[in-house]
């Protein structure tokens, strides 16, 4: 099965029209309406009843439409996983920062956040850090 077929599925069970659903995937009706005959087949059920006004998505193009989403963000999410998976653990640092350190100090806080920045996630905010005065 094409991860296509479904996009297009998609495409036309939210507009229940070819014409529209094809403008949007900036093709022409005729091919989207062959891809979805394509996959009515190899799903073995047809997914909309369709007459020359009318587009409605038939009981099992209706149970398809949430399967077809949860298997497009699943693959839709793979990038963000893999870079989330091989992206090195980093722990967060938790440091206050008085409204009036001096430029100084604030260059060597930048400094160091920039050095330890794959091990060590700096985040800073207004006040003084807990325990600290």
């Amino acid at each position: 099965m094409e991860l296509l077929h479904l996009r297009y599925f998609l495409a036309v069970a939210q507009e229940l029209n070819f014409s529209t659903a094809a403008r949007k995937l900036h093709m022409a009706a005729s091919p989207l309406s062959r891809r979805i005959k394509d996959l009515e087949n190899e799903v073995g059920h047809r997914l909309f009843d369709r007459d020359t006004h009318h587009v409605r998505l038939t009981p099992a193009g209706n149970a398809l439409v949430p399967i077809a989403r949860g298997v497009l963000e699943q693959v839709d999410s793979i990038r963000w996983r893999l870079d989330e998976t091989a992206r090195p653990q980093r722990t967060t640092v938790l440091l206050g920062v008085p409204s009036g350190v001096h430029p100084d100090l604030r260059e060597r806080m930048d400094a160091l956040a920039e050095r330890v920045g794959d091990r060590f996630e700096i985040k800073r905010w207004p006040g003084a850090t807990a325990g600290w005065r």
